[in-house]
């Protein structure tokens, strides 16, 4: 072959293959012009759209106040329009959407009654009775309900890190990377760091989301299914009329179906709520949007201090017993000295008690308020003592407080009526107990704050749901039954030998519940 005969065959291989590419770039350029085929969403509810009333009103399109007799809804109430999937594609100038579009919409999945956003829906999927719900189960089973209604398998799952921490083995041990601890993003936010600001006002969540709309942060509170099956949503505000009724009352009085929205944005029904979290669980978290008081125990004052084996009222004790070393310690400068006069500082939510830097740490501005009420010295919030020394001698203090009249009694020292426990006397809700702590090297120690036996009574129907014992600590149990004696015919061997209970929590702590029941 000449040389003229091979340039003439590269350049008709040349020819060729820029014809090729011609043609691709023509068909990608059509296939960019032909329109995109909107997603074939569900007819029935097992996926709703929602969409601000605003904006559909923006669009023209008419829209049911949530308050039947009114003419408009107060804006501050967010109030939002749920669309089945084809009553979504079929909005002038909103539907018609494909799957990828869908993905920048507001979407929540129907999943064992309650409803999620997608990426709600993957940590609320799983596995049936008797298998292990697995990473990959969940991937699957996600990937399966979200394409079966039209959607992607993607999921919103862009967050805020909030910091870092090391990273843990199953068995609680530091996990070492290039001779280093190594260090896993945090997502989750504690104390006021939950709160953001929506148009009802502000609200809490776990987990903040780079996209607040497709997230649901910015859905409203409440999801109602009417009797006439438009399905509306809004928020509670501060000054509507259900200050004092109960979920199932609002139900009942909003007729049709409601669902709750948790922390992670997902609607849940009454039902389910109250089912795994507890009796009236799903009351607190109605009067919860609005800041409204759920404690167990209202009784209770913001702030305490020990002077021999009660805790009395901060603010009082200043008032009253000004010049009494109690009085002068939370007044003045931190320091482990003035540290013996031990104080205690409620949580917002009203159910433990803490020491004054862990609630500084988690709510700044709520300690702030605490610290005005009762004349605390605020450096308090910012004090760190040697843990070590506080922690064994307040090992010593009784690990039971029970509230009397206002003030905070010592387990070890309340007067009980004869042959009567505790638990025989007083209701649950005013005990409080010092729970275990476990230190990063594994070692159990008794915590310096103090849980409500009620609120954690409460949250016994979820630990029971999750195959979990109830979790008090053996010492409390035997203080909190101490006085009622051996039960009818049983006979107590005190001579034989006594083996330690297996575990930490010794199975017979189930007593409490069986105390509480048989009043």
């Amino acid at each position: 072959m000449s040389g003229d005969d091979k340039v003439s065959d590269d350049d008709a291989t040349m020819e060729t293959d820029v014809d090729l590419s011609a043609k691709r770039l023509a068909n990608l350029k059509l296939a960019a012009r032909r329109p995109t085929r909107a997603a074939s969403l569900p007819s029935d509810e097992s996926m709703l759209i929602g969409v601000p009333d605003t904006k559909l009103q923006r669009y023209g399109i008419a829209v049911a106040p949530v308050d039947p007799e009114a003419s408009a809804d107060d804006p501050r109430k967010n109030v939002y329009t749920f669309f089945k999937g084809k009553e979504f594609q079929a909005l002038k100038d909103l539907g018609n959407k494909t799957s990828k579009e869908m993905d920048n919409e507001l979407v929540y999945i129907r999943y064992n009654e309650n409803y999620y956003t997608k990426s709600g829906l993957w940590h609320a999927i799983k596995a049936p009775d008797g298998q292990r719900t697995t990473k990959d189960y969940k991937n699957k089973e996600f990937r399966r309900i979200a394409t079966s209604l039209g959607l992607t398998a993607e999921r919103d799952n862009d967050l805020y890190q909030n910091g870092e921490r090391t990273k843990k083995d199953e068995d609680g041990k530091t996990v070492f990377k290039d001779g280093r601890p190594e260090k896993i993003p945090v997502y989750k936010l504690q104390g006021e760091e939950q709160i953001y600001k929506t148009p009802a006002g502000d609200r809490k969540r776990d987990v903040a989301h780079k996209n607040p709309y497709t997230s649901g942060e910015q859905a409203p509170d409440i999801l109602h299914r009417r009797t006439d099956g438009t399905i509306k949503g809004f928020s509670r505000l501060p000054d509507d009329d259900y200050q004092e009724v109960s979920a199932w009352e609002l139900e009942a009085d909003l007729g049709g179906q409601i669902w709750l929205k948790s922390k992670l944005h997902g609607y849940q029904t009454i039902d389910y709520i109250e089912s795994t979290l507890g009796e009236n669980q799903a009351t607190h978290r109605l009067r919860d949007y609005v800041g409204e008081d759920r404690g167990y125990n209202r009784d209770t004052h913001s702030a305490y201090v020990k002077i021999d084996t009660m805790y009395f009222p901060i603010n009082e004790v200043v008032k009253d017993l000004s010049t009494d070393p109690a009085a002068v310690a939370v007044q003045g400068n931190p320091s482990m000295e003035a540290m013996q006069h031990r104080i205690i500082v409620r949580m917002p939510e009203g159910n433990t008690f803490a020491t004054p830097d862990f609630v500084a740490s988690r709510y700044p501005g709520y300690f702030k308020d605490v610290c005005d009420e009762h004349g605390i010295n605020p450096r308090w919030g910012e004090f760190k003592p040697d843990w070590d020394k506080m922690l064994d001698k307040y090992a010593s203090d009784s690990r039971v407080l029970v509230e009397v009249g206002g003030a905070l009694v010592e387990g070890d020292s309340i007067e009980l009526p004869d042959g009567k426990s505790i638990l025989d006397t007083y209701e649950p809700e005013k005990i409080f107990y010092a729970d275990d702590g476990t230190t990063s090297r594994g070692e159990i120690y008794t915590k310096p704050s103090f849980t409500s036996l009620g609120q954690t009574l409460q949250r016994s129907t979820q630990q029971k749901n999750e195959g979990k014992q109830l979790n008090v600590p053996d010492s409390v149990t035997e203080s909190l039954l101490r006085g009622r004696g051996p039960d009818l015919g049983e006979v107590i061997d005190v001579e034989g030998a006594q083996p330690p209970p297996g575990s930490r929590y010794d199975p017979r702590n189930d007593r409490i519940r069986s105390a509480i029941n048989s009043r």
